[in-house]
């Protein structure tokens, strides 16, 4: 499933935690319908290519759920990761999220964000995600 490069990095993550990511303001609806705030993986990698941060799928599977970005750049650990869920899961618990220790995660409707907040371009990596929360598909 995963190569031996992802393997290794996945040894040097640790679980941030069970992500019980859900939104009060989700409460009351069943999850499933398509929210009108869901990001697209296209609006995603939008928005932090406009930041100077261009993301790369490197899964073998491009359409797996959720859809995990890295830096384009081949960096060997990189300093952050984002996490693109399906349209319909604005609301709901995601389940499990894994980042590198020491990594702040942010969730902004179908997108979960983790990054080292003392990373060089941890101020980048904020401005997607602020970008993020105001975007607004055309």
């Amino acid at each position: 499933m995963f190569s031996i490069r992802h393997e290794r990095e996945l040894i040097r993550v640790v679980l941030v935690g069970i992500a019980l990511l859900g939104l009060a303001a989700g409460c009351g609806s069943t999850g499933s319908s398509i929210r009108p705030g869901a990001l697209e993986l296209g609006d995603v990698e939008k928005v932090f290519a406009e930041e100077d941060l261009p993301l790369a799928n490197r899964a073998r599977n491009k359409r797996a759920i959720p859809a995990t970005l890295t830096p384009a750049k081949d960096e060997q650990f990189p300093s952050f990761v984002v996490y693109v869920y399906g349209r319909h899961q604005t609301s709901e618990d995601l389940g499990m999220v894994i980042v590198e220790r020491g990594f702040d995660v942010v969730r902004v409707e179908n997108v979960v964000v983790g990054f080292d907040p003392r990373g060089s371009i941890a101020p980048q990596v904020q401005t997607a995600i602020e970008r993020l929360r105001r975007y607004e598909s055309d």
